[in-house]
């Protein structure tokens, strides 16, 4: 528990509490007030609130004159007794005077006490600035705090949202380059050689523009692909290389000889060096067949085959033959 009892230097009280009668400031500021009018007379006051202990002598404790609020610093006492009331939190006692100020004194006290209250007055408003400074640098540290983890936060979800974008266009990407088997069998299957039949008895499942390695071929390296497989490879090669093929004169017939070129592909469908003829055309024209044929197989790469069947056709030999591929 806290205490409530004050310790003082100074005895404070009004009439009512005791004050001598016999002291009249008027009268004092008029003729001053000796000692020997108060000498070796005692004192009593009573009903101070709170329970006081006073300085015993010869410590000397100040004497003042409480005049509705306002001090009227009188002299010196020496506290000779203290009774303290428990029950009603009151003190009492007995004091003498044992120094009178004059009135100059008194004027200079009251001087000392405006100076000391305006200097407590100076201080408490240097502490009251400076908790509320304190206070207003606390709650910017609060915003700043709170800002740098609203700025964290946006950071994060946007570093969320571009990695969840960054997947979706990867997963797009990968679905683009992924091998439709069905489309192309479709594709196929709508073909005039699919429909019309195979174009060469000795190879009944080869388109017959197209003659790179096969399942048990040289270069090969044994990649076993069915009879439907190297249909829609090559299927896959005539919907990319046609679009590409400019014909030369009247864009069919005769006059445009047939060539055959010879390329290699890297495994992401690049051009691995120059397109060479295999079987070079016959004719008039049979330097412009060529030149086409060359434009539309490096216009056409990179070109998009199934990454699984490498082997097969990672060397392409194929035949521009405008009656099979228009």
């Amino acid at each position: 528990m806290g205490s409530f009892i004050e310790i003082n230097d100074t005895l404070q009280i009004s009439r009512g509490q005791g004050f001598p009668a016999e002291l009249i400031l008027e009268e004092h500021l008029k003729k001053p007030y000796t000692l020997a009018d108060v000498k070796d007379k005692i004192f009593e006051f009573h009903d101070k609130p709170d329970i006081r202990i006073y300085k015993a002598p010869p410590v000397r404790n100040f004497f003042v004159e409480n005049r509705g609020g306002k001090w009227i610093y009188w002299g010196l006492v020496h506290i000779l007794e203290v009774t303290c009331n428990y029950e009603k939190k009151m003190t009492s006692g007995k004091f003498v005077i044992i120094y009178l100020n004059t009135p100059e004194e008194m004027k200079q006290a009251e001087e000392q006490k405006k100076l000391e209250e305006q200097k407590k007055a100076e201080e408490q408003k240097k502490a009251e600035e400076q908790k509320k400074a304190e206070e207003k640098k606390r709650q910017d540290e609060e915003r700043r705090r709170r800002a740098e983890e609203l700025r964290k936060k946006k950071l994060k979800e946007k570093q969320e949202r571009d990695k969840k974008l960054a997947e979706q266009r990867k997963r797009e990407q990968e679905k683009k380059k992924q091998f439709d088997a069905d489309r192309i069998a479709a594709l196929i299957d709508k073909s005039p050689d699919k429909r019309g039949g195979p174009t060469s008895a000795a190879q009944p499942t080869r388109p017959t523009n197209y003659t790179g390695p096969t399942a048990g071929e040289h270069g090969g390296k044994d990649t076993v692909l069915s009879a439907r497989e190297q249909d829609m490879l090559a299927g896959m090669l005539k919907a990319q290389i046609a679009p590409c093929w400019r014909l030369p004169g009247s864009g069919g017939g005769t006059e445009n000889p047939v060539v055959t070129l010879r390329w290699r592909l890297r495994q992401d469908g690049s051009l691995d060096g120059e397109p060479q003829v295999a079987r070079p055309a016959a004719g008039p024209m049979a330097g412009l067949a060529t030149e086409a044929a060359m434009r539309a197989v490096k216009g056409c790469a990179p070109f998009k085959l199934p990454a699984e069947h490498y082997a097969a056709w990672k060397e392409v030999i194929w035949e521009f033959d405008p009656s099979k591929m228009l």
